[in-house]
């Protein structure tokens, strides 16, 4: 049977669309034509999903460039039953559902990249190209993406060696050149857990949480080839499991750890709790050779169910000078999240700034609840509900007399080690082992009880008055507090 004739669905443009970023061409979609690097490939469901899976289907989300430019539309095509144009969620941008046999035939560049969903729902789609095919199994306990490479699929597929881009090149070329005793593996937007991870390792290779079998096994040979023996995984993202098993397969000899940055409490998260599973699995397996935990306590606990495991302190390479100079007027002080959860939650904080004095509070990362209780409260508050950018974090953090972290639950917090870093004192909740051995800096900046607004507003007048000596202590404590880090990370990689 023809390639053709195995096609149970065909798109068709929608040639109403103003927006329209494709061109039909008899039985394939062509996306983002360019005649020279452009390749035809099939995707299809197979009728044999994993024997997890709750159901048997397939979202393509998009089609993107190697820089994560879209290159599809799907609300410019239609399609024929039974392939369908959805949306996921209300509002959201459709994409291209898969059901029971269905298949679609795409003529696209070579640098696509196909960004799949992967849920508790999910099939296996298989991938033809040249009279090859390559299975992907898109299951996932929680919900997450999945990206696959035109690029990897035809090396593979043609048996060929992998090529590196330029940027993947420049790394490998980097590593061999200065040889490092470990490196650690990321995913760049975890910024709480790249913080901590960069401060302890140098040398990094990002990667996002969107690994599939052929992508794990391109990184794993780009390791190989790197020439390291060490690798610390910073967090757990769950796709990373492919990588350290093909790492793993690859060479067995070569030593992997992880770095797990969250706690007992994130246990009824889902997939906080598929992750940490997954990392114990792996290393009772023995393909993670220790887990180290920033949370202190957790690893003598996890430690009896036979993993093994250590603590691993988190720390800021970076000493201030002095106390910074913050904004005129004030007193400037800032309440900090990436996003508005429960464990970041900033209301007592809020409540806390009510009673200070001609405070100016800029809240970042919160919502417009926020914004109202301020007001309800005649706070003079600054809203900006989008995080700031991790390299703008360091001035932004100095501006201010005083930060707030008083949260309800951490592992072992960045910021308040950030900010004082920057020069700034910074109030935290009684939630990790930060400044346990130094008595002055735990009682003027851990906040014993969080939901206290009123205790809370006591230590801003008291981090307010004492600014330049908590941070000249801080400095002094720094030198001693990463020098026991360091002696730590090493011990623990031994």
């Amino acid at each position: 049977m023809s390639l053709v004739n195995r096609v149970k669905g065909m798109l068709r443009l929608n040639r109403a669309a103003a927006t329209t970023t494709a061109e039909s061409s008899s039985n394939f979609l062509i996306v983002a034509p360019e005649a020279e690097t452009n390749c035809k490939v099939q995707i299809l469901l197979s009728g044999k999903p994993n024997t997890l899976s709750k159901g048997n289907e397939a979202w393509l989300l998009n089609i993107y460039d190697n820089n994560h430019n879209p290159k599809m539309d799907w609300g410019t095509v239609t399609v024929d039953p039974p392939l369908n144009i959805k949306e996921l969620d209300v509002g959201e941008k459709p994409s291209l559902l898969f059901a029971e046999s269905g298949a679609i035939r795409l003529d696209l560049p070579i640098d696509s990249q196909l960004e799949f969903l992967s849920h508790p729902w999910s099939g296996v789609v298989t991938i033809e190209y040249g009279g090859n095919s390559v299975d992907f199994d898109l299951y996932s306990a929680v919900g997450s993406k999945k990206n696959i490479s035109i690029a990897d699929i035809i090396s593979t597929c043609k048996e060929k060696d992998f090529t590196w881009s330029e940027v993947e090149q420049k790394w490998l070329e980097s590593i061999q050149k200065t040889s490092p005793d470990v490196i650690a593996i990321l995913n760049p937007d975890w910024r709480g857990v790249r913080s901590a991870t960069e401060n302890l390792v140098s040398s990094t290779l990002f990667l996002e949480d969107n690994l599939n079998e052929l992508s794990a096994d391109r990184f794993a040979h780009l390791v190989q080839e790197s020439g390291v023996r060490k690798i610390l995984f910073g967090g757990f993202p769950l796709s990373y499991e492919l990588l350290i098993r093909k790492v793993k397969d690859l060479d067995p000899e070569i030593k992997l750890f992880a770095f797990w940055l969250s706690s007992f409490l994130q246990s009824n998260e889902d997939y906080a709790w598929q992750s940490f599973l997954a990392m114990t699995r792996l290393c009772r397996d023995g393909a993670i050779a220790k887990i180290g935990f920033a949370k202190k306590g957790m690893a003598e606990t996890v430690a009896k169910t036979g993993v093994s495991a250590g603590f691993i302190a988190s720390y800021v390479r970076k000493i201030p000078d002095g106390p910074s100079t913050p904004k005129p007027n004030g007193p400037h002080i800032g309440i900090w999240a990436l996003a508005p959860i429960w464990r970041k939650n900033p209301y007592a904080m809020l409540a806390a700034t009510a009673m200070i004095e001609n405070a100016t509070v800029l809240v970042v990362g919160q919502d417009l609840r926020a914004e109202e209780f301020s007001k309800y409260l005649g706070i003079d508050m600054v809203l900006q509900e989008q995080p700031i950018a991790q390299e703008k974090m360091p001035d932004a953090l100095s501006q201010m007399h005083l930060n707030l972290y008083v949260t309800l639950s951490e592992c072992s917090p960045m910021l308040p080690l950030e900010s004082l870093a920057a020069g700034v004192p910074c109030l935290f909740g009684p939630n990790s082992h930060l400044f346990e051995d130094n008595s002055y800096l735990h009682s003027r900046l851990v906040v014993p009880y969080p939901d206290r607004s009123d205790v809370i507003a006591e230590m801003i007048e008291q981090a307010l008055d004492e600014r330049i000596k908590i941070v000249q202590e801080y400095k002094k404590y720094a030198y001693i507090y990463n020098q026991y880090c360091k002696r730590e990370l090493c011990a623990f990689l031994k």
